[in-house]
C-alpha cells in the first residue's frame, strides 16, 4: 500500500473510531473503536491497525467525556493494541470466510470475530481495571469486582457488534475492492 493511501486510511478509520465513541459515550463501555481496530488489523495489518488504536485513544482519551487521567490513558491505549494483534492473527480466516458464499460464510466470520473479540475484551478490561486499582489505590480484587457490570456491557456490546455488524462491513469493503488496500 502506498504511504499516502495508508495515511489516509489511518485518518479515516481513526476519525470513525473517535466519532463513534463520542456518539455512544452515553452508554458505558459500548463502542465501535474495538471493532474498528480489530477489523483494520484483519484487513490491513498492523501498519494500519496499530496507528488507528494509538491515535484513536490519543484523541478520545485526552478529550474523554469521563475525564482525563494519563496512567489510565496509557493503560487503555496499550490494551487497545490487543485488538490490533488479534485482528492480524485472524487475517487468513477473514480472507477465507470472504471467499465463502452465503449466510454460512457470514456467520462463520461473525462467530470467529465475536469469540476473539470477547477474549480481547476480557483481557482489555482486566488490564484497565488493574491500572485503575494501581492509580487510585484500590485493592485489585475490589477493582475487578466493581468492574464486572462495565465489563459485562463491554463484552456484550463487542460480541454483538462483531457477530452481526463487522461481517457486513467486511463483506461490503470486499465487494468494493477495499479489503486489501
Amino acid at each position: 500500500m502506498r504511504p499516502t493511501r495508508r495515511i489516509a486510511l489511518i485518518a479515516v478509520l481513526t476519525a470513525l473510531a473517535v466519532a463513534s465513541d463520542y456518539a455512544l459515550s452515553a452508554i458505558p463501555n459500548v463502542n465501535l473503536m474495538d471493532t474498528i481496530v480489530l477489523v483494520s488489523g484483519a484487513l490491513y495489518g498492523l501498519r494500519v491497525a496499530v496507528p488507528v488504536a494509538v491515535l484513536s485513544w490519543a484523541v478520545y482519551g485526552t478529550l474523554n467525556p469521563y475525564g482525563f487521567c494519563l496512567p489510565i490513558l496509557i493503560a487503555t491505549t496499550s490494551s487497545e493494541l490487543v485488538y490490533a494483534f488479534a485482528g492480524r492473527m485472524l487475517r487468513n480466516d477473514v480472507l477465507n470466510d470472504l471467499n465463502s458464499k452465503g449466510f454460512r460464510g457470514y456467520l462463520s466470520l461473525g462467530a470467529k470475530l465475536s469469540i476473539v473479540g470477547c477474549l480481547c475484551t476480557l483481557m482489555y478490561d482486566f488490564f484497565t481495571n488493574m491500572a485503575f486499582a494501581f492509580v487510585f489505590g484500590v485493592k485489585p480484587i475490589v477493582a475487578l469486582i466493581q468492574g464486572v457490570p462495565f465489563s459485562a456491557m463491554h463484552v456484550a456490546g463487542n460480541s454483538q457488534i462483531l457477530l452481526w455488524a463487522a461481517p457486513a462491513v467486511i463483506k461490503e469493503l470486499e465487494r468494493r475492492g477495499l479489503h486489501e488496500v
